[in-house]
This record gives C-alpha cells, sequence and structure tokens, in this order.
C-alpha cells in the first residue's frame, strides 16, 4: 500500500488548510453516513462516545488519559505551538506539550501526536490503547462532528451533531488500517466513513463493552470526498503503542504553582483574586506564575482579569505563554475580543509566524471567526501593510484565496490590496484561483480587471 503520495500532500499543506472545511481527496474527517438509513440512529451511536473526544479547530483528538489525548501528527505543529487549546465537552484546556512522531516530519509516515494538558480534564472518559496487531477483519466504531452526508451526496453539510458510524478494517500494512465505504449490500449495519472537519479522530474497537482506541483518522481517497467506494487510511495504535508510551513516561508530571491568586481562580473566588492584582502584590515576579494567570485569562476568556493584570503591570504586553506573544497566542486561540484588545492596546504588530507571515496574512486563512473583517481592520488602522509579503512571497491576499473565502478577498481588495502582486513563483491571485477553479473567486478577479481597462 503506498500512501506516500497522500502524504507528502498533507506535509507540504499549510496546517489549517489541511483541517478547514475546505474538501480535498486526502481529508480524513467527520461522519458521512448510508443513505438508506435514518440519520437519527447514527447521532444515536454516538451518545456515549463524546466524553471519549475532544476538539481542536477542525481536528478531533481522543481522551487516554486526564492530561493526555492522541490526534494526527498533521493537525498539530509543535514548532508553532499548535493548537494552544482543546475544547471537551464544551469547556476548553490549554494545551501545555506538543509531541508528533518524528517520523511524520521525515517521510509522511507515522501521522500521530501527542497533546499533553496544563489542566485535567474535567468529566472524560478515557480509551485504553488497542495493544493487538490483529485488527484486520474486525469492526470499528467511528465518531465525529465535522461535515456529514451520506455515500450518494458524500460529505456536504456541517451541522455540529456528534455521529457515530462502523466499518470493519480490510488492510493493515505496516504503520496503517485501512477500510471502504461500502454500499448497503456489502457494509456494516451502520457503515460510515470520515468526512470533512476531523481529522485525527478515532477508530475504536470494543472489548466487553470497552472502546479500545486502535486507529488515527489521517486521509482519505475518493473521487469525492465521502462516496461510496472510498478508501479511509488510520495510523494503527497497535505499533505505535511503545512510542506512545515512552512519550507519557517522559513528561508524567504537570507542575504544580504555588500561588494565591491560582488558588482563588482555580477555586472561583475572582473576585479575590482580582482585588490581589490590583492591589499590586509582587504575582507577576515569577514567569511561571505569571504565565499562569495570564494562561487562565485566555482559556476562560475573562478580558477583564486580562485588563486588571495590565493595569497593574502595563510591560506584561510583552509576556510570552508557551513562548508565543501573546498576540500569536490569542489568534492561534481564535479569541478575537482578545485579539483586538491587544493590538489596541500596543502589542508588537511586527511578530512574524509560520512561513513568515505577519497577523493580518494568517487572520485571512487561520482564523474562522465572523469577526474576521473587524480583526482586519483593527489591524489596519494600526499600521499594518496589507501587500506585505512572506517568505514565499504570499500577501494577505493571496492566503485569503488560498483559504478560499470571496468574502475576505472582497474586503482585502477594498481596502487597497494589489491584485497583480505576485509570489515568488510569479503567481498572482487569479492565476491561483484559476488553477484551484475557484469560480466565485475568479470571475469576481475577472470583473475588476475589466472594469479597470
Amino acid at each position: 500500500m503506498n500512501l506516500q503520495p497522500i502524504l507528502n500532500i498533507i506535509k507540504t499543506t499549510p496546517l489549517v488548510l489541511v483541517l478547514s472545511s475546505i474538501s480535498t481527496t486526502f481529508d480524513a474527517n467527520a461522519i458521512v453516513i448510508r443513505h438508506d438509513k435514518p440519520d437519527a440512529e447514527y447521532q444515536q451511536l454516538a451518545k456515549g462516545l463524546t466524553p471519549y473526544v475532544a476538539h481542536l479547530d477542525s481536528c478531533v483528538a481522543t481522551v487516554i488519559d486526564n492530561y493526555w489525548l492522541v490526534t494526527a501528527a498533521h493537525c498539530v505543529n509543535a514548532n508553532e505551538h499548535y493548537p494552544v487549546s482543546i475544547t471537551h465537552l464544551q469547556n476548553e484546556y490549554p494545551v501545555m506539550h506538543i509531541i508528533g512522531h518524528p517520523d511524520f516530519a521525515k517521510s509522511g509516515d507515522s501521522d500521530i501526536a501527542l497533546l499533553q494538558l496544563a489542566w485535567p480534564l474535567i468529566g472524560a472518559k478515557y480509551a485504553p490503547l488497542y495493544e493487538n496487531k490483529d485488527e484486520k477483519g474486525k469492526q470499528i466504531t467511528l465518531i465525529g462532528n465535522g461535515t456529514t452526508g451520506n455515500g450518494l451526496t458524500g460529505d456536504s453539510l456541517r451541522d455540529g451533531v456528534f455521529r457515530g458510524a462502523t466499518n470493519v478494517i480490510s488492510i493493515t500494512d505496516g504503520h496503517w488500517m485501512s477500510f471502504k465505504f461500502n454500499e448497503p449490500a456489502e457494509g456494516t449495519e451502520f457503515e460510515g466513513v470520515s468526512g470533512t472537519g476531523d481529522s485525527g479522530g478515532p477508530a475504536f474497537i470494543f472489548q466487553s463493552g470497552v472502546p479500545f482506541l486502535a486507529g488515527v483518522s489521517c486521509c482519505q481517497e475518493a473521487d469525492v470526498q465521502g462516496s461510496y467506494g472510498a478508501t479511509e487510511h488510520y495510523s494503527r495504535i497497535s505499533t505505535h503503542i511503545e512510542w506512545l508510551r515512552e512519550q507519557q513516561r517522559a513528561r508524567r508530571k504537570v507542575p504544580v504553582l504555588d500561588s494565591d491568586i491560582l488558588y482563588l481562580l482555580r477555586s472561583g473566588r475572582r473576585g479575590e483574586a482580582l482585588e490581589l492584582i490590583e492591589r499590586g502584590t509582587n504575582w507577576h515576579i515569577s514567569k511561571k506564575v505569571t504565565e499562569a494567570i495570564l494562561m487562565h485569562a485566555f482559556i476562560t476568556h475573562d478580558l477583564a482579569l486580562l485588563e486588571a493584570m495590565f493595569n497593574a503591570s502595563p510591560t506584561l504586553i510583552n509576556e510570552t505563554i508557551n513562548e508565543l506573544p501573546l498576540m500569536d497566542y490569542a489568534l492561534k486561540q481564535g479569541n478575537g475580543p482578545f485579539f483586538s484588545y491587544l493590538a489596541s492596546a500596543g502589542a508588537d504588530l511586527t511578530h512574524r509566524g509560520f512561513r513568515g507571515q505577519h497577523y493580518l496574512s494568517r487572520l485571512m486563512w487561520q482564523y474562522f471567526g465572523d469577526d474576521v473583517s473587524a480583526l482586519a481592520q483593527v489591524l489596519i488602522n494600526a499600521g499594518a501593510d496589507i501587500n506585505a509579503q512572506d517568505e514565499r512571497g504570499d500577501s494577505a491576499l493571496h492566503m485569503a484565496g488560498y483559504y478560499g473565502d470571496l468574502a475576505r478577498v472582497k474586503y482585502l481588495i477594498e481596502r487597497g490590496a494589489d491584485i497583480n502582486l505576485k509570489d515568488h513563483q510569479g503567481n498572482t491571485l487569479l492565476m491561483d484561483a484559476q488553477r484551484r477553479e475557484q469560480q466565485d473567486i475568479v470571475e469576481y478577479l475577472l470583473s475588476l480587471n475589466l472594469q479597470q481597462k
């Protein structure tokens, strides 16, 4: 089984676009069902499994311990400390360590990663790791809440509803296991595969009623994403189990910090914590304590707490969390109010992140909120260069096109983005859009060219 062409695409595609709702034949994500079965039955199958899974933007991870989750390596980026947080049962938790398998960076093989949390999960259920290498022929159970549909339509709708599905492993080969989306006559009772939006999700093998984690969603081969005949590929847990356990042993303990303010915040006594901060005590002398309090403010989305910290010690705007500037952390978290506040409060806007991109470019493809235009305007008002290019020559306009969002493209052009700007390969946005067959963007750009003549 040669997965190398697929893995090469996953390796070289910018991170968030691999995870986003842009459909390619290489995503392996939420749940697509049989066309002849009621959707409600697939939703019922998912009940009881949701405490085992967590979400990171448009990927999924499986809970294996109070502090540990397993996901796909292509869903994370340790160098960028992405993701900064996960969501479990609608509660957000900060990520402390990101450990991708080293073979993924080298060859695209072993698409598997571990996340260690800074805070313990509440209300979670833990999936034991499946150790046996006898997966072939066994029935698996999948769960996801990304894009759904059926075998005739492919994935076509994203409603955020959890669905389960079953399938049978037909191939095991090295670090991979694979299965097909069969038509009803040949499939399981709840036959299904992943759709777009939940890479990194689990394949469970049940033993005595317990769901063991046997695989991690990697990629799919299909003419139409999620259609009958699609073949899915998952990373096997059984062939990675020693690596997984070794990483856990090496980072077993999460440090407990001694801080009155942290104690009060974690005990729900926020008012008392604010009083201590406003009193100007020496709470910010320790870098670790300061970082932990900042993290609490971000993860709980407590902007008033952040403002109180800055009022007490204005230089905190230059602090970092997990070595990320605070604006970078807010962007990766998808925390629009914090991002806007920091930009307006004088945070350093010159920071460059992924591939040397400035904040405006990254906002165009790494941020999924509806307030993206408002945040972009904050940056522009603060002096951001709308035509600044990264190390590949891409501008914010190139990245908005790469994300595939016509509204973002229009917004930038209306504010002075250069539609004729070329990247280092000589490509304009129009050329990129034509290659990607983004018809709405192509038509809009051509209409602008006609108006200019």
